[in-house]
């Protein structure tokens, strides 16, 4: 749930590949399931409230994270030019 600021989230489908966008803004809510590969991009400060079903701690959040390379600092702004233009 995001406070104050805004969030870009990227978001793939791991059967399709196929990559989405969108613009959370203060007061949106969004929700990641098992199995998205997702990044999130901060224009902004930001403020929000993570809730997640498994304990954070470091280990336990390992445990449930495999790392792939989606939006890098190199990429970003050609991911929000091809995905966030729309919007």
């Amino acid at each position: 749930y995001v406070l104050e600021g805004e969030i870009d989230y990227f978001f793939k489908d791991v059967d399709t590949g196929k990559v989405q966008h969108l613009k959370v803004r203060a007061g949106d809510n969004i929700f990641t399931p098992d199995n998205e590969i997702h990044a999130t991009y901060f224009p902004v400060r930001t403020r929000l409230i993570v809730s997640s079903k498994y304990p954070r701690d470091q280990e336990t959040y390992e445990k449930d994270t495999v790392r792939v390379t989606f939006v890098t600092p190199d990429n970003i702004h050609e991911m929000l030019d091809r995905y966030a233009s729309n919007e």
